[in-house]
């Protein structure tokens, strides 16, 4: 019993992988029954010869099985044991235990067994084929050779394969047994481990998710109250420093969306939202984020856009900037002299699908060619020793690359060392549009470029707007945002302040906001709608959340909300909605208010 809990606590060890463990219990298996056999065979009185045999076996196959365990060599050792059964053990047991009419058949059994489950590679191969051979052989000899069989008595015959028959089956049923068992333990463990790291993925999504959350709150307010400053009657220095603060402070937005989404794409939540956007607006948008950037640097930045391609495309216009805003940022990082350049070229297209072919170049530091295949790693920075001084995640290329596979495009490298580098990442997109987008001087318009006049989209003073949002700040930058249309605009801080307020007054759009203490905006919008002898009961009720996402924008659609907008918001993107929501009788229009750029999602 002590040497079993022995064995028991062994084969438990966490330090011995499986192979060990089947190893240390099927050849102690064995041994303990050929120890039975050779019992049986001096009681049976049988051939001297395989007595032996199997005294040799008994001492030999135990030290043989301890040192490979010792050394953590268990496939060594169950090479040798495997030879010495089939070369020497069971030819002994056959020829001088009665042939056919004694235990050894039964033998020849276990040891396919053995082979099966003990061994691998070549060696296992090598002694499946000498064993058939041997078996083959032995039988053989056995009907053309029969003097060669040392012949048992009938008796001893029947008692010596009724012996081998009982024990062969033992040993078949614990090998077989504790097989299944392990088999069971590591399902087992291989559950818990995937319960484990789905849990820790869910940990993770939901800290990603929560601090994406609390950074666009107060980036909200910075970018918010910025063009607030852009908007007023400043100095050119004034006006420019603004213009630097709302550049960066999208960059850091978009860093945000990087980390955000490689939280995605590990739990395989990653989906595209594709809308129709003009091709020339989305251009311009990147290049005025990037280029004061290129400026600072002292950095040439060109942008060559081909003028046949179409003006209007149907594709997720967020990633496509997503991956500009990448490679670009990138090419601006890695370059400290010369230039950056976007260019933008049509490729293959069939029917209304259409291959937009961009490239970036630069003449940075370039990457050795050994390090290209690494480079669309996640975390993953070239030569961390020389670009320590250089900001960056290491998470803008896998971004793109993932980002392309997943729009089923393709992204390619060109790279010279210290020479520079040229990201090809080519991106079909659905024409909606076939007019061409023709001579497009974006470079030449930034360059240019004098200080935006603002002009509000349309006047509303008879509009009645509620903001709902537990932080202030939040509602004083909407407020500030919205000034010049002059609409009525009331602000509620919590939930139940909000539900107090729609009681009394009719309100033609509600912005709401997510997460609150106490009562959530969805929550809250449900509770306005059904609200008895409410007078807001009918109100557009417009999500404007820094909870952020596909699955942000589904959920606010499933929960019946009529639009849906992202924190930080822009004032352009406000009145945008306001017009989309508010009744057009409401609406005076004003300068180019029909234009309305799609920033929102608008599911009615």
């Amino acid at each position: 019993m002590r040497f079993i809990k022995w064995l028991r606590a062994e084969i438990d060890r966490d330090d011995l992988d499986f192979q060990e463990k089947k190893f240390l219990l099927l050849s102690f298996v064995a041994d303990f029954f050929v120890l039975c056999v050779f019992l049986a065979d001096i009681v049976l009185k049988e051939n001297i010869v395989e007595i032996a045999a199997l005294g040799v076996t008994v001492v030999v196959a135990p030290a043989i099985s301890l040192t490979s365990i010792r050394w953590h060599r268990p496939e060594l050792g169950a090479q040798i044991i495997g030879t010495g059964i089939v070369c020497i053990l069971l030819p002994l047991a056959f020829f001088y235990g009665g042939g056919l009419h004694g235990g050894a058949v039964y033998w020849f059994a276990f040891a396919y067994l053995f082979i099966g489950l003990m061994i691998t590679g070549v060696w296992r191969l090598i002694l499946l084929v000498f064993l058939t051979l041997l078996t083959a052989f032995v039988f053989y000899a056995a009907w053309r050779f029969p003097e060669l069989i040392h012949p048992h008595p009938v008796m001893m015959g029947i008692k010596d394969a009724a012996v081998s028959a009982v024990y062969v089956g033992i040993a078949i049923y614990i090998m077989v047994w504790f097989q299944n068992r392990q088999y069971a333990r590591e399902n087992r463990k291989a559950r818990k481990e995937a319960e484990k790291v789905e849990s820790v993925s869910k940990a993770q999504n939901l800290f990603f998710s929560n601090m994406s959350h609390e950074i666009r709150t107060p980036i909200n307010t910075i970018l918010g109250l910025n063009e607030m400053i852009l908007r007023e009657d400043i100095s050119d220095e004034v006006a420019e420093d603004a213009a630097n603060i709302q550049a960066a402070g999208k960059i850091l937005l978009h860093i945000i969306n990087d980390i955000l989404d490689m939280s995605k794409f590990q739990s395989g939540q990653m989906r595209l939202s594709p809308v129709n956007y003009n091709t020339g607006d989305m251009l311009s948008e990147i290049v005025a984020m990037l280029w004061i950037r290129a400026k600072d640097k002292g950095l040439s930045f060109h942008v060559n856009i081909s003028p046949d391609i179409p003006s209007g495309l149907y594709g997720d216009e967020v990633r496509v900037k997503q991956i500009l805003l990448n490679l670009l940022n990138n090419a601006i990082k890695y370059t400290k002299e010369g230039s950056v350049t976007l260019s933008v070229q049509c490729g293959d297209r069939v029917g209304d699908v259409i291959n937009i072919v961009y490239s970036v170049t630069d003449t940075g530091i370039g990457i050795r060619k050994e390090h290209i295949p690494h480079l669309f790693n996640a975390f993953s920075r070239m030569e961390e020793d020389k670009n320590r001084y250089i900001e960056g995640s290491g998470l803008g290329l896998s971004i793109v690359k993932q980002l392309v596979d997943l729009m089923g495009g393709s992204v390619t490298v060109n790279s010279v060392y210290t020479k520079g580098s040229t990201f090809v990442a080519t991106i079909p997109q659905r024409v909606v549009n076939n007019e061409a987008v023709g001579e497009l001087d974006i470079e030449q318009h930034h360059a240019g470029m004098q200080r935006p006049v603002y002009n509000q989209k349309f006047e509303a003073p008879e509009a009645q707007v509620l903001v709902v949002d537990d932080n202030e700040i939040n509602l004083l930058v909407v407020a500030k945002l919205l000034r010049k249309t002059r609409i009525k605009l009331d602000t509620a801080v919590s939930g139940a302040e909000a539900l107090l307020k729609t009681l009394e007054t009719k309100y033609d759009v509600i912005f709401m906001d997510h997460l609150m203490p106490e009562m959530d905006g969805i929550e809250c919008s449900q509770l306005i709608k059904e609200q008895t002898g409410g007078k807001s009961r009918d109100s557009r009720v417009v999500a404007l959340t820094a909870n952020a996402g596909q699955e942000a924008r589904k959920l606010f659609e499933q929960k019946g909300f009529d639009g849906y907008l992202e924190k930080p918001v822009s004032g352009e993107a406000l009145e945008n909605e306001l017009i989309r929501q508010l009744p057009k009788e409401l609406l005076q229009m004003a300068g180019e208010g029909a234009d309305i750029a799609e920033e929102s999602v608008q599911w009615l």
